[in-house]
């Protein structure tokens, strides 16, 4: 069994590779309070990128409890997504009614989103 750690290769880290996710969306999973974006990759992790604008979820305490939920979620994550018979890269942005939610609530969302996500991947590769 894979441990359930976030690391360094998980993450999208240039502006080139999170503009080469907009480039060509592949799969998008949309939701009240998130909208995901993702591509297949060549890369030998799946790889995640954050984006919440500060007109979205005005103070920064907000947006950082909502970042750790989702690098938190994806985390748990990983295992369902090493089944996938290729990785990808994903893009979640944060819509402005995200930061209303409580932990659990937000936790809720995102793992329902993930979800569905994967789902959706499934059918693109098969």
């Amino acid at each position: 069994m894979r441990e359930l750690v976030y690391r360094k290769s998980n993450r999208l880290l240039t502006p080139s590779t999170v503009q080469y996710v907009f480039d060509s969306v592949d799969c998008k999973q949309g939701g009240k309070y998130f909208t995901f974006l993702s591509r297949s990759n060549t890369a030998n992790d799946s790889r995640l990128g954050i984006i919440i604008a500060k007109r979205n979820i005005k103070t920064a305490v907000q947006r950082n409890r909502v970042k750790r939920r989702i690098r938190e979620t994806f985390r748990h994550t990983l295992p369902e997504l090493h089944t996938l018979p290729h990785s990808f890269d994903v893009i979640v942005i944060a819509k402005s009614n995200a930061e209303l939610l409580a932990n659990s609530e937000l936790t809720n969302e995102l793992s329902q989103q993930w979800s569905k996500l994967v789902k959706k991947r499934l059918t693109i590769t098969n």
